[in-house]
């Protein structure tokens, strides 16, 4: 697999068209990458692997800016990066909307019973594994739960279905009722 050597910014190449025409530019790799996935996820198609098709295609115009990466060295997998890129295109959501003031919380007691049932799910996934990604997106969350803190205990930890970051998540009204999500899951029992 080819990815983008560290430290190149192809900024005149940084762009990738979908298959059904549609052309996105970014100003670094991961928002054009969070793009992308948003885009897929508004429009119903599959979601892929955004990550690594987006490094593909930017490698087939200029491939002296990538290298060979074999997978074990890799340090997250492209599920995680998927997955990372989720918890960003979300985070940046629930800023515009705090901005917007169209977010609202839920009482500190709701937020912890929330918070225990993400705990011990199995879909909770840890994203330690990426400092850089998680001081990028945590310095977003942090601004999205201001003046409230964040749930310690779900920090650097998303939710596998939602694609969401479980320390602000739980914290948020109005949550989407996810019909997929296991019967111990709080946001089975959400009406909307």
């Amino acid at each position: 697999m080819k990815e983008i050597r560290p430290g190149i910014f192809p900024l005149s190449q940084l762009y990738f068209v979908e298959k059904d025409g549609v052309r996105f530019e970014g100003k670094d790799l991961h928002s054009l990458v969070n793009s992308v996935w948003g885009y897929r996820r508004r429009a119903g198609l599959p979601e892929g692997d955004p990550f690594a098709e987006v490094q593909e295609q930017i490698c087939s115009r200029t491939p002296g800016d990538c290298q060979e990466v074999a997978e074990l060295n890799r340090q997250l997998v492209p599920e995680d990066k998927v997955l990372l890129g989720k918890v960003s295109a979300r985070a940046a959501e629930w800023l515009n909307k705090r901005m917007k003031h169209e977010l609202r919380f839920v009482p500190r007691a709701e937020q912890d019973v929330r918070a225990d049932k993400c705990a011990g799910c199995p879909l909770n996934v840890d994203l330690s594994n990426c400092p850089s990604c998680q001081k990028n997106i945590g310095e977003i969350l942090d601004a999205v739960a201001n003046p409230l803190v964040r749930h310690e205990r779900l920090n650097k930890r998303a939710c596998k279905l939602s694609g969401e970051d479980l320390s602000v998540s739980v914290m948020l009204d109005r949550q989407k009722f996810l019909e997929e999500s296991p019967s111990h899951c709080w946001r089975h029992a959400v009406d909307l």
